[in-house]
């Protein structure tokens, strides 16, 4: 999602606007991917998470980032449900 506009002050008092942060394609794909996984990796929630629950969560389409991440060996998937892999868990532990 595209940042809107910020002013800021310069060190000579006069105000400066910032362009708007755009991401690309790819980053956005990042960005989704990052925040499945951390919500998967979330200790307080138990697994397996429902995809429809997750999508309902953060408000959008996930059947291209779950391919990736399941692609990229870091969730199971089975019957509508996901879990992160152990990789995963050990990767977060181990805060990489």
């Amino acid at each position: 999602m595209p940042r809107v506009p910020s002013v800021g002050t310069t060190t000579h008092g006069q105000t400066e606007r910032r362009a708007p942060l755009v991401r690309t394609p790819a980053e956005e794909d990042d960005r989704v991917d990052r925040t499945t996984l951390a919500l998967l990796l979330d200790r307080e929630r138990p697994w397996p998470w429902p995809v429809l629950e997750l999508e309902r969560e953060l408000g959008e389409d996930l059947s291209d980032g779950l391919a990736r991440l399941y692609a990229s060996g870091l969730i199971w998937r089975r019957d509508g449900f996901m879990w992160p892999t152990q990789a995963a868990i050990g990767a977060d532990e181990l805060q990489l």
